[in-house]
Parts: C-alpha cells; structure tokens; sequence
C-alpha cells in the first residue's frame, strides 16, 4: 500500500475503514486545523494500474462535480498526475453499506418493510437524477457502494467505475467492461456486452437493491425471476402490500433499456404514487378481482351470466358479483385485469 507523504497534512486515527481491489480507506483528521472532526481518506495501493489511475481520477472529478445530500463532498485530493493519488471526503457517522443488513431481519429495517424500502429507493433515485444532471453513471451500485446512516438515509460512495454518458466522450467501458458487482451491474455493462452504461444501466442496479434490501438477501443473476420464482408474490405471500412492487421491478430489472424508466422525475412521482396506493389500503392486481370494493372483504362469489340489469343481459365480458360479508352485487369486467396478469407473467 502507498505510504503517506512526509508532512502529510492529514493525520490517520483509524488505519482501515474499509479496503477494495483498488485502494484502502482510512480515517483521518485535519493537522491544519481547517476542518475540524474526523474525514475519510481513500488512497491507490502503490502497485496502481494506469487503468486504475484513470478510474481514481474520474471518481474525484464526479465526486467534485455533483452536489447533493446522498453524495459524500471531496474536500482535499492529488494532483492528477501524483505518485500518491488520494482524496479525502466526508466520513459519514454510523453508516453501514447495505450488505451488513443482510446479517439477520432485525438487522435490516426495510426487510418486509414496503413503506421504508420506498423511501429508500426515492433517495437512491434522487441521488441518480443528480448524477444523470452531470451526465454521470455511477455504473457499479452494489450492497457495498450503498451505505445506510442510522436515521435510515442514503449514501453513494465508490464512484470508480463511473463514466460519462455521453457518445462525444472518450470515458466509455475500454478497459471496464465486466468490472463492477455481479448480478447488479445492467447486462450491457457485462463483459462483452453492446453498448455503453447510461443512466438507464444505474435504474437497472436500483431495482435490484429495492429487491435485496426487501428480502436480506444477494440478487439473481438474470431479470426473470424478478417476476416468476423471486417475485414478491413468492417472497412474501402474506405481506400482500409488497405484492406491488411489482410496478418497480417491470420499470428497473428489465434486460432492454427501452423497458426501464428514462425520466428520473417519472421513476420518483411513480414511487410517491406507489407509497400512497400501499398506505391507503389498495390491495394489489391479483387479488383485486377476488375483493368487494364497498368493503373489502374476499368473500365475493359469481352469480353467472344469467343476471340481468333491468331485465337486460349483461354486456360481452361482464359478469356479476355479490359479497358474501355485506351483500351487494355488482357487474364488472375483468377482462382487461386478467390481459395485465397474463402480461406480468410473461415478463423478463
């Protein structure tokens, strides 16, 4: 690992916060007393790739360029062409990445949790919509590139794959292609993969962390058990709220990109709307054909095609109910409920 220069202005008080291919990251305090408290200082090892040299100053540039709560600050670093390449940034308190909830479901305050695991993906997409504003993918959102502060709030660290997205720019995935977190990097970040990473590639990883941090566990390889054995439906049957995030997953894991949402301010309005069916009460499309709308109780029974209105007979595709726990009967169509299940099925 690269030893520290003589005169250091930045003092070590905990020689490994944490350690990765790349670098190692220390906490450290200001020896010239213009900050005050404690920072982390993430360093190359000494036996660096020029790869890794760019990739480190890339970090730097998007860490400086982007300015937002979820984003840790830079506050000193290398010049860009120094033997001891560094940057030191905030050092947020109490934080843990997202793979140490994984531990236990006490651990985990979103596991099974619908309305905290919203909240969560609405800072995680508010962080990437100022990203996107930078033209910046992060490319490499993991468990471990995620941390989680004890008041539940978002931070993005490890921006070292990142690049810009943008077809004029010479940083494109030359050299990246592969590198990033298996089963969470997009498929057109995979080696051998056509295409660049753009901020479509980030939304991609998004959903499967809201996956990960709802069930405590690391992700699928591929996108069709998102909607078949891994679906929500299967995870956690009788937590039937979770049933729609369905709507997340159809909108992120998505093998192409057209699929995925393009509009970050589109993905976070569709998060609060989703927060607002679940608090109210709106029970998910698959079992809403089987609920009285005046009560909601499941105990609805199909009176047959032999029910008429006014002694006329139901229209095509129509067909009558009545509940069993407050009785009344209706006429509805579901014809257009049991298209969009079908659809869900067939989703990969």
């Amino acid at each position: 690992m690269a030893k520290f220069p003589k005169d250091f202005r930045w003092k070590v008080v905990r020689p490994s916060l944490g350690e990765g291919k790349q670098g190692l990251v220390s906490v450290v305090e200001d020896q010239s007393g213009e900050y005050e408290g404690h920072f982390a200082l993430k360093r190359l090892r000494s036996d660096a790739t020029h790869a890794s040299y760019e990739r480190f100053g890339r970090e730097v540039d998007a860490l400086k360029a982007i300015d937002h709560p979820a984003i840790v600050k830079v506050l000193d670093h290398s010049a860009p062409n120094a033997n001891f390449a560094y940057y030191v940034m905030e050092l947020v308190p109490n934080a843990k990445p997202i793979k140490k909830l994984f531990v236990s479901p006490a651990a985990n305050p979103f596991y099974g949790n619908a309305v905290a695991t919203l909240s969560f993906l609405e800072q995680l997409l508010d962080a990437l919509r100022a990203c996107a504003e930078k033209s910046i993918v992060h490319r490499d959102l993991s468990p471990s590139n995620v941390l989680i502060s004890s008041d539940s709030k978002v931070h993005l660290i490890d921006f070292g794959l990142c690049v810009v997205d943008d077809p004029l720019s010479s940083h494109s995935l030359t050299g990246d292609a592969g590198a990033g977190t298996q089963n969470y990097m997009a498929p057109e970040c995979e080696a051998g993969a056509v295409g660049n990473a753009t901020s479509a590639s980030d939304l991609y990883s998004a959903g499967k962390l809201v996956w990960s941090v709802l069930t405590g566990r690391s992700v699928f390889a591929r996108e069709a058990p998102a909607f078949t054995t891994h679906s929500m439906v299967k995870m956690f049957g009788d937590l039937k709220e979770l049933w729609h995030f369905h709507r997340i997953f159809e909108k992120t894991i998505r093998k192409e990109r057209a699929d995925r949402w393009t509009d970050h301010a589109v993905a976070i309005e569709a998060v609060r709307n989703l927060r607002w069916v679940i608090q109210s009460g709106y029970p998910p499309l698959e079992i809403a054909s089987q609920t009285c709308f005046n009560c909601g109780s499941h105990s609805i029974q199909q009176n047959g095609r032999g029910w008429t209105i006014f002694h006329n007979p139901l229209p095509n595709d129509y067909e009558a109910y009545t509940c069993g726990k407050c009785g009344i009967t209706f006429v509805r169509d579901y014809t257009a409920t049991r298209k969009e299940l079908a659809r869900r099925r067939e989703l990969n």
